[in-house]
Order: C-alpha cells, then sequence, then structure tokens
C-alpha cells in the first residue's frame, strides 16, 4: 500500500507540472490540439466502413430463380443440379432445399427454390465459408435458365440485411413499369462493371405469362348477364372455390369446385363455360367475352407512395461502406430525373446508426464541457 501511495504522490506531481507548463504555454497546447484532431480526421477518413466484420459461422444459404412462369417440375430439375454440387463439397455437413417455400413475401412461386447447409466445425475443413461461397458462385453461376445467389446468412442476420443480399438498394419513381424495369437493368449493369458487386437481383420480373378474360359489357348487357356472373363462373371453374364442407369421424373436409387439370390448362375451356341471364337462360361464355395472352410483372411494389424496385447483392471485395458510396456515383450518372435511390436492409440500419453515432458524440462532448464550466 505504501508503494501504490508513493506512485500515486509522483503520478499528482507530475501532472501538476505538466499543467503549469500547459496553462505558460496555451498557444502551443492549443496548436497540438489543434493539430491532433485535424490528424484524427485525415486518418479517420481513409478508414473503411463495414456494418458488421465477416463471419463463419459454418451455414450458408443458397436461392435459385428461373424464368418467371417455369413450371415447378422444371424449378426441381435445376435445384437437383445444384444440389448434387454442394453435396460433393468435403466441408458440407447438411443440406435443406426446398421449391416454392412460403416466406416473408408470402406464398412461394413454381419458379424459386432455396438451399440451405450447415458446415463442418472450422477445425474439420480447409475452406471457410467465404471460400465455399466464392467456389459456389463460379461454378454453378453460368448455368443458363435460372439465376442462383449464394449467401452467408451470419452476417446478413447480424447486419439487420434484408431478402435481396448484402446491400440492398431501392429505385424509387412514378414510372411506367418498363421504364423503371430499363432503369434498374442499367443501374445493374453498371455496378456489375465496377466489380466487387455479385448475385445481383431486382423485385421487378417482368414477362409472367397470364391469360386475360375480357368480358363484352354491350353484349352482356343485352343477354342479361352481369360481369359478375361472369367472373364467378371464371373464379369457380378455373381457380376453384370452396362450396361446402363433408364431415366424417369428427373430421371436416373442404369441398372444392373446379374444372378437371386437362381442362383447365386449355384457354378454350373458358369459352366453353356457361353463365345464367336474370331470366334463367344458359348463355356460353364465347359470347360474351374474349381471352387475350400477355405478360405482366409478378410484383408490384411501393414505397413512400412512389413505385420502387428493390435491387439486391452481395459483396466480394468491398465493405458495405465502399458499396454505398459506389451506388450513389452510379446513380448521379444513371437515374433521370423523377427517379431516386434509396437504401434497405443492412445499408440503411448502417446509414441510421453513423447518424446515431454523430448525435451521440456531440451531445457528449456538450456534456463534457457543460460539467467542466459547472466546476470551474
Amino acid at each position: 500500500y505504501h508503494r501504490l501511495q508513493l506512485a500515486f504522490d509522483a503520478l499528482e506531481r507530475g501532472y501538476k507540472r505538466l499543467l503549469f507548463w500547459t496553462l505558460e504555454h496555451r498557444a502551443v497546447t492549443i496548436g497540438v490540439a489543434a493539430a491532433a484532431f485535424v490528424l484524427a480526421l485525415f486518418f479517420g477518413s481513409m478508414l473503411k466502413s463495414e456494418f458488421f466484420p465477416p463471419a463463419d459461422e459454418g451455414i450458408i444459404f443458397a436461392k435459385i430463380e428461373s424464368a418467371p412462369g417455369t413450371a415447378i417440375d422444371a424449378t426441381v430439375e435445376y435445384l437437383e443440379f445444384d444440389e448434387a454440387w454442394f453435396l460433393r463439397q468435403p466441408e458440407l455437413g447438411g443440406l435443406f432445399s426446398a421449391v416454392a417455400i412460403t416466406g416473408p413475401r408470402g406464398p412461394g412461386r413454381p419458379n424459386e427454390g432455396m438451399m440451405f447447409g450447415t458446415l463442418l466445425p472450422l477445425e474439420e475443413r480447409e475452406r471457410s465459408v467465404h471460400e465455399l461461397i466464392a467456389a459456389a458462385r463460379t461454378e454453378l453461376g453460368d448455368v443458363p435458365g435460372r439465376q442462383i445467389r449464394v449467401f452467408n446468412p451470419a452476417e446478413m442476420m447480424r447486419g439487420g440485411g434484408g431478402r435481396e443480399g448484402e446491400l440492398e438498394l431501392e429505385l424509387r419513381g412514378n414510372l411506367p413499369l418498363r421504364e423503371l424495369d430499363r432503369i434498374s437493368d442499367e443501374v445493374i449493369s453498371a455496378l456489375s462493371k465496377r466489380g466487387g458487386f455479385v448475385d445481383m437481383s431486382k423485385s421487378l420480373k417482368l414477362g409472367l405469362p397470364e391469360l386475360r378474360v375480357i368480358p363484352d359489357r354491350e353484349k352482356a348487357a343485352a343477354l342479361g348477364v352481369d360481369a359478375r356472373a361472369i367472373s364467378m363462373a371464371v373464379r369457380m371453374m378455373i381457380g376453384g372455390m370452396d362450396v361446402g364442407v363433408f364431415k366424417e369421424a369428427g373430421l371436416r373436409y373442404d369441398i372444392r369446385m373446379r374444372l378437371e387439370e386437362e381442362d383447365r390448362d386449355d384457354p378454350a375451356a373458358i369459352g366453353r363455360l356457361y353463365v345464367r341471364a336474370n331470366d334463367g337462360r344458359p348463355v356460353e361464355l364465347r359470347n360474351l367475352m374474349r381471352i387475350e395472352t400477355g405478360a405482366a410483372p409478378s410484383a408490384i411494389t411501393r414505397s413512400n407512395r412512389q413505385r420502387s424496385v428493390a435491387i439486391g447483392a452481395n459483396l466480394e471485395g468491398l465493405t458495405l461502406g465502399e458499396a454505398i458510396e459506389e451506388a450513389f456515383r452510379v446513380a448521379d450518372q444513371v437515374l433521370p430525373e423523377g427517379v431516386t435511390l434509396g437504401l434497405a436492409g443492412s445499408a440503411e440500419a448502417m446509414q441510421e446508426s453513423v447518424k446515431q453515432f454523430r448525435l451521440a458524440l456531440v451531445l457528449g462532448l456538450l456534456v463534457i464541457y457543460m460539467v467542466l464550466a459547472a466546476q470551474f
């Protein structure tokens, strides 16, 4: 204890000498403090920014997506091909895969599939999860007819990432869908050329095949058939509708009315359906409507009362901060008037965290000076 007291006394004497010297040389003190502050800002500006550092927790996630309208059997074939490659990797411990799985966006789609894999413990494998992801992108990324994106879910979950990747962007603007689709393609192309952006995707998918039933309202009115009866007939026979409940042994079974599959696959079958007019006469639908084929977007999303397109990407050799800066540089060059670029997912969370940190730093300095002013 005596030696500790002597050390504290020596520290106190040294502090007094330094304090007196500082008060006697105020100009030098202010100059050193200003220089240190400028140097801190200079070196701080050279640091790269990242929300969370890369981590290897031994899990891997892949999402495949074929062209809109692809049958589920074709998607299963793509998934089986990708499964075979993953199962050949010695680092893999287990694998789960599924097609058309329901998720945050609603019911699953037949052209989408996913795989979730667990790896062996780190000491039992030669490659890290990042090396395995890079190999999967190289080997599976050039398969025609479908797109595959490989993620490290540990980083996305810790960083508040969204559905589309480590970096999520949003294009917003009240423009026609085809124009938004063209602009989003230009942004994706520009980012891909800069390097570091992989597994790029967008939420807007045009080209989903659809069959349009267009009623002839004048003919329907002349024959005494209202539009509701036409829509109900098409909905019941093609889409299906619950019309009753069957009970047996304490169990309830829904009774669903619908045409047989071979009839639903033939567009001409819609014209052979009948509806009843107001006077009870049956009227064939071919006399009341026409059928057109076309393409439509798989989904239309909005953000802040504007149409939006989500663009997602994984990063390879880029930090999240660098990727955000590159994205805004591209936006300045590519986006026309009326279209804006916003952040989502982990990029948005990082931006909010930086703002809050700056506010906390300013408030902390303010409190320090208030305490010093109150004491002295």
